[in-house]
């Protein structure tokens, strides 16, 4: 199977990405999928208020590290837009109002890069 692009989400847990997206992103060098280019995006209950000591937002944090193991996994990926960090409101969402805006325009930045990508 092949695919132009993939997207890897995951809730925030204790500061971390679930074992499952983990294992997941360990196990796509091994299997069927083929894909060239990757965007990722995470979900958080509660406010942005929370950094880390260089001042990145905690969130912001986990979606580089996210990065960070796709592209020890499999580093022919290109990253076709910057992730995206989204607020729901409570375990199963919904996606908060103020949020959906954001959502939307990564939608569309998704597409155009895309689009950009595959022409050149």
């Amino acid at each position: 199977m092949f695919y132009d692009l993939i997207l890897i989400g995951s809730p925030v847990h204790f500061g971390k990405h679930v074992g499952s997206i983990k294992d997941f992103i360990n196990k796509l060098p091994k299997s069927k999928l083929k894909v060239n280019n990757y965007s990722v995006f995470n979900t958080y209950m509660g406010d942005e208020s929370g950094t880390t000591e260089d001042g990145v937002c905690t969130y912001t944090r986990m979606l580089d590290k996210i990065e960070s193991q796709i592209n020890e996994k499999m580093p022919n990926l290109t990253k076709i837009s910057p992730g995206l960090p989204i607020r729901v409101n409570g375990m199963k969402g919904p996606i908060a109002s103020e949020d959906l805006p954001k959502c939307k325009d990564y939608g569309m930045k998704l597409v155009q890069n895309q689009q950009m990508v595959t022409i050149s």
